[in-house]
C-alpha cells in the first residue's frame, strides 16, 4: 500500500519528534482554551461586583443570543429577548442557525467551550487542506527535518498566533472564514470548482467580506465557481433559514440586515454597551455627532484616516489634519487602487493555472479582503494563515530563489513582530505610537507586494509541473 502524506513510515527518523510536537500542541490548546473560555464566559451582571468589561460575555454571546432566538422563532437582532442580553447580533441569519441553533441547546459557557473546540478543529482542518494541496507530490517521501510539512504547519500557526489568539479570546467567527476559504481553494484545485463556489458563498453569508472572491471568480472567469456561488447564496440566504424564521420572517430579517449594513455597522465600530430601548439595536456613540470618522483596526482605509485626520480612535498619529470628508475620499481611493492592483496581478489566466499560482492568487485575494474592508480588527487576520502557509511551503521546497526568497523571509519574520513592536505593555507610549502609525497595516502591504512578486516570478514551466 502506498504511504500517505500523513502516515510516517517505520524508517522515519523524525516520527518521535513529530509526535512530541503534536502532543505539545494538544496540551497547549487545552490550556489556552481554558483561559479563553474563562475570559469570554457569561456572568449575570451584578451591580455590587466590578467587572473588567462593561458588557458581559464576548462576541460569542451575540452569536449565542441569535441562535437561541432563531430556535424560538424570535427576532434574532433583539438580544433583549434572549437569556444573554447585551450584545446584539450583526450578521445574516445563517450563522445564527448553523451552527448556533444547536449550540444554543447548551448553556452559554458550555456552548462557548464547544465553540472553542470547533475553532481549533477548523484551524487544523484548514491547515491540513493546505498541506494536501502544497505537499501532495511529496507523499511518502522522506524529508529532512527542517523541510517537514509538519514544521511548516507549526510555523504558519505560530507566525499568525497574535491573530488567532485575539479571535479565540473574543469568541469570534473568523476561523470559519479561514476554513471555508481553505476548503474552497482545495476543492477548486481538486477539480470541484462548483463546490468551491458554494464554500465561498457560505463564507460570504457568514461575513460579507469573502464576497470579494465572487468578484475574483468573475474576472478570472471561473464559471463553475460562479454558478456554485450564486446557488449557494440562494441556499444560505433564502432556503435554509426559512424553516426556522419562516419565509416572510427571513425576508424581513434580510431587509433589516441590509438596512443596517447601509448605516453604521460597516462604517465604523459600534459601542456594544448602548442599545436602543425600543428596537434593541445599538445606538451610535456620542462622538458621531462630531462627524469624526471612525478608524479602528488594521485595514488600509482605517490607517490612512488615523494618519491624516482626527478620529474617534483612542489613539491616532494625526500627521496631517485633513477634513473628515477629504480623508475618507483619500482612504477610499487608496482601497480602490489596492483592489485594482489585485485584479491586475491575478487577471492573466496563467495566475490560476497551477497549484502554486492559484494558491498565491488566492492568498492575494484573502489579503486584499482584509486590507480594504472598512473595519478589520486583529482577530479578522486569522485568514493570513493561508498566505503564510503558502510562502513557508514554497521556501521549504526550494521553490523561491533570489529576491523572491528574501522578500518571503522578511515578510514571514516581520508579521509576528508587529505584536511586540506595537505593544503598549512592552514599549509603553512608544508601542502606542507605533500602533497608531499603522505598523500592522504596512507589514500587510509589504506581504501583499511579496505575494505579487512571488506570483509573477513563477515561470510557465513551473506552472505546468506544479
Amino acid at each position: 500500500m502506498e504511504a500517505s502524506l500523513n502516515t510516517p513510515t517505520k524508517s522515519d527518523p523524525y516520527r518521535i519528534h513529530m509526535r512530541a510536537l503534536g502532543a505539545a500542541a494538544l496540551i497547549f490548546f487545552c490550556v489556552h482554551g481554558y483561559f479563553c473560555v474563562n475570559h469570554a464566559a457569561w456572568e449575570i451582571p451584578r451591580p455590587d461586583v466590578a467587572r473588567d468589561r462593561k458588557v458581559p460575555g464576548s462576541d460569542f454571546t451575540a452569536y449565542y443570543s441569535a441562535g437561541e432566538l432563531a430556535r424560538r422563532g424570535a427576532n434574532i437582532y433583539d438580544s433583549r429577548l434572549s437569556s444573554t442580553p447585551g450584545r446584539p447580533y450583526f450578521y445574516p441569519p445563517i450563522f445564527a442557525i448553523f451552527p448556533m441553533v444547536l449550540l444554543s441547546l447548551l448553556s452559554h459557557n458550555g456552548a462557548l467551550s464547544v465553540f472553542y473546540v470547533l475553532n481549533i478543529a477548523m484551524l487544523l482542518c484548514g491547515v491540513w487542506l493546505l498541506w494536501r494541496i502544497l505537499w501532495d507530490s511529496n507523499a511518502g517521501t522522506p524529508l529532512p527535518f527542517w523541510r517537514r510539512p509538519e514544521l511548516g504547519a507549526f510555523f504558519s500557526v505560530a507566525g499568525c498566533w497574535r491573530f488567532l489568539d485575539s479571535n479565540m479570546k473574543l469568541g469570534n467567527a473568523n476561523m470559519y472564514i479561514f476554513f471555508l476559504l481553505a476548503l474552497a481553494l482545495y476543492l477548486i484545485i481538486k477539480k470541484a470548482a462548483f463546490l468551491g463556489g458554494v464554500a465561498v458563498a457560505l463564507a460570504t453569508t457568514y461575513k460579507l467580506t469573502p464576497g470579494l472572491f465572487g468578484l475574483y471568480f468573475l474576472w478570472s472567469w471561473r464559471r463553475a465557481s460562479m454558478l456554485g456561488g450564486a446557488l449557494g447564496l440562494i441556499l444560505f440566504l433564502l432556503v435554509l433559514p426559512a424553516p426556522f424564521l419562516g419565509v416572510t420572517g427571513n425576508w424581513n430579517t434580510l431587509v433589516y440586515y441590509a438596512t443596517q449594513i447601509n448605516g453604521k455597522i460597516l462604517s465604523g465600530k459600534m459601542d456594544e454597551s448602548k442599545q436602543d430601548e425600543n428596537t434593541g439595536v445599538l445606538k451610535s456613540e456620542e462622538a458621531d455627532e462630531k462627524n469624526l470618522p471612525r478608524a479602528d483596526g488594521a485595514s488600509l482605509p482605517a490607517t490612512i484616516i488615523k494618519l491624516l485626520s482626527r478620529t474617534q480612535a483612542s489613539h491616532g498619529a494625526n500627521v496631517m489634519a485633513l477634513s473628515p470628508k477629504t480623508v475618507k475620499t483619500v482612504a477610499n481611493v487608496c482601497a480602490l487602487m489596492l483592489l485594482i492592483a489585485s485584479v491586475v496581478l491575478t487577471l492573466p489566466r496563467w495566475t490560476g493555472a497551477g497549484v502554486y499560482a492559484l494558491s498565491l492568487s488566492w492568498s492575494l485575494m484573502a489579503l486584499t479582503m482584509v486590507l480594504i474592508a472598512p473595519l478589520t480588527r486583529i482577530a479578522h487576520l486569522v485568514v493570513l494563515v493561508l498566505p503564510v502557509f503558502v510562502l513557508i511551503a514554497m521556501l521549504q521546497q526550494n521553490l523561491l530563489q533570489g529576491a523572491r526568497k528574501k522578500l518571503a523571509w522578511i515578510s514571514l519574520v516581520a508579521l509576528p513582530l508587529t505584536g511586540p513592536l506595537s505593544s503598549e505593555g512592552l514599549l509603553g507610549k512608544g508601542g502606542q505610537m507605533i500602533s497608531a502609525l499603522g505598523l500592522t497595516t504596512w507589514v500587510l502591504l509589504f506581504l501583499f507586494v511579496t505575494l505579487g512578486v512571488v506570483l509573477w516570478g513563477i515561470k510557465p514551466v513551473e506552472i505546468q509541473t506544479s
